[in-house]
């Protein structure tokens, strides 16, 4: 299977049956993201104890791009440190946006390192990048606690 048809597979899987789309309450850290050109709308929610994420969900409704990428951010962050989740975040935007290579992460399993890198193909597709990147824009700007709605 090539890269494309792997990053296709995965996000038609994660689009059409998303882990973790459900609202977290209480959740000790939540931000809210748009992306007003395709019309997606995700809100992420997060529950941090001892600096680890412990609990992550998402909510919202946007295309199948958008979907897939908030739903396979919960499975690989689940569990991450803070420093961790600060690192994946920065690469899956360089990744995108920046077309930068990735290497594997030491605390990533192997299929966390497959969904991560799937997205990678989507950087060929400018008018998709920010429909990938906006729920994990959205998450760091919770764990930041901005209070700013993100507009991609």
């Amino acid at each position: 299977m090539t890269k494309v048809e792997i990053y296709k597979d995965i996000v038609l899987k994660n689009s059409k049956a998303p882990l973790n789309k459900k609202i977290i309450s209480p959740c000790t850290h939540s931000s809210m993201g748009n992306n007003p050109l395709c019309g997606d709308k995700i809100e992420m929610f997060a529950n941090i104890k001892d600096k680890i994420i412990s609990e992550i969900s998402f909510q919202g409704d946007g295309c199948a791009i958008s979907i897939a990428s908030a739903s396979i951010l919960t499975q690989i962050l689940k569990g991450k440190n803070l420093i961790q989740c600060s690192e994946l975040v920065q690469k899956f935007n360089q990744m995108i946006e920046k077309k930068q290579s990735i290497n594997n992460f030491a605390y990533l399993s192997k299929e966390h390192y497959e969904l991560f890198s799937s997205f990678q193909s989507i950087s060929d597709f400018p008018m998709r990048r920010k429909c990938a990147t906006l729920s994990w824009l959205t998450l760091d700007s919770a764990l930041n606690n901005k209070k700013t709605i993100i507009l991609t």
